[in-house]
């Protein structure tokens, strides 16, 4: 048999066993929530995904641009659901340094002595995850600058991206504006209202009630968000194992023993959502037993031959759909032209335009917020220790806040605790 034929051979079967076990995972999460809080929009997507596999499995051929489309949806309210992510991160951190105002007073750490700890910590970090420790403790530190110096700076930074792909920079910049937590409405799930979430213009918290109040509201908004977040991706791994059994079956050629079990398997968890039984699916724990150690199995006989280059488009399509990487592309884009000067200019000031406005539209606190999360995506460059010692402990003496200085050592801590 050629490498072509065995690799979708053991695709085909990996899938098949993949989409019986995710959908289980799939069918639970739905049974364990009511509709109100995974959300009517994403309801309904799920029924027309069981449709469609239960149409296909009772031998009413679907199409595979069907499932592509579905798909494709899912992965467009994925970045929705991130960007909604970035905008909760933000407002976290400012939540985190308003408590400190309402706590007795906490001893504020030494500059200097607490930039030796720091160091000292990201002495005793693997090196392979030293500039991700690091990020992490940029992030954190107090962050002051003016707007407009801050995005001088942030366009240095960013000058390292001329030359290269045009495509790679408006990507870069795309992810600063939403982690600067500008969106449309339509960006945003109607189910989570607007006023949940500290991005709206103006806020002010002067008493501990209205603080309290505050974090509670963040904190349901926060659970429904992550709740979604696990539909949108469990509903993925149910679409590309579909998929992928869709684009192989046609060209099995080994014996696959477990296929009619399978089968019988995915209708009746096709009929799960439509019509919801509980203990329907509990009663089918059984069967899975079966598919033990298979995915672990096929994985393994399908590693060699997924690490080699194939030009097949079948063949690339096949590898994004068992990759880890569920959200890719199926088709790789074009490459695009290389970035000029004139370009980047032009790119960089609109982008600084809007990011203008959006600091100029929130208090202090929250647009210090963004500039910090915003710079720790695009970190300064240190040559030399001395260097990152001398930007944490200028991060820390320019802040006079102590009740913020306070919660910012508590956070590192916990970073640097947790490791």
């Amino acid at each position: 048999m050629s490498d072509h034929k065995k690799l979708l051979s053991n695709a085909y079967r990996l899938s098949m066993v993949n989409l019986a076990l995710r959908m289980a995972a799939l069918s639970e999460l739905f049974l364990d929530h009511t509709e109100k809080e995974t959300g009517e929009m994403l309801e309904q997507r799920v029924q027309t995904l069981y449709g469609l596999i239960s149409r296909h499995f009772s031998g009413d051929p679907v199409l595979p641009a069907d499932v592509i489309a579905l798909r494709d949806e899912n992965i467009a309210d994925m970045v929705k659901l991130s960007a909604l992510t970035d905008i909760f991160q933000n407002d976290e951190y400012v939540l985190n340094r308003i408590e400190y105002t309402f706590r007795d007073a906490e001893p504020v750490p030494d500059d200097q002595a607490f930039t030796d700890e720091i160091i000292g910590y990201f002495a005793g970090v693997p090196k392979e995850s030293q500039n991700e420790a690091i990020i992490d403790v940029i992030e954190q530190l107090p962050f002051r600058m003016t707007k407009v110096r801050f995005l001088e700076l942030l366009r240095d930074r960013l000058g390292v991206y001329k030359g290269s792909e045009s495509s790679v920079f408006t990507d870069r910049l795309d992810m600063l504006t939403t982690a600067a937590g500008i969106h449309h409405e339509d960006a945003l799930f109607p189910e989570i209202p607007a006023d949940q979430l500290l991005s709206a213009p103006v806020f002010e918290v002067k008493t501990l009630p209205e603080f309290e109040a505050l974090e509670d509201s963040l904190m349901r908004s926060g659970e429904q968000l992550d709740l979604r977040m696990d539909v949108c991706s469990s509903m993925e791994d149910v679409l590309n194992s579909f998929l992928c059994v869709l684009l192989t079956e046609a060209d099995h050629a080994q014996e696959f023993d477990l296929r009619d079990h399978v089968t019988e398997l995915v209708l009746k968890l096709s009929s799960s959502v439509v019509d919801p039984q509980p203990e329907g699916i509990r009663e089918l724990y059984p069967d899975f037993e079966p598919l033990e150690g298979y995915p672990e199995r096929f994985s393994t006989d399908l590693m060699g031959l997924l690490s080699r280059e194939f030009d097949d488009d079948l063949l690339k399509q096949v590898s994004v759909l068992l990759s880890s990487s569920p959200f890719a592309p199926l088709c790789a884009r074009e490459k695009s032209e290389e970035l000029t000067n004139e370009e980047f200019r032009k790119l960089y000031g609109a982008f600084s335009e809007k990011i203008l406005a959006r600091l100029s539209s929130v208090n202090k606190l929250y647009g210090r917020a963004i500039m910090a999360r915003m710079n720790a995506m695009v970190p300064p460059r240190f040559t030399s220790q001395e260097e990152l010692e001398n930007y944490i402990f200028s991060s820390l003496r320019g802040c006079t806040n102590t009740a913020e200085k306070a919660g910012v050592a508590e956070l590192l801590h916990r970073i640097m605790k947790e490791g």
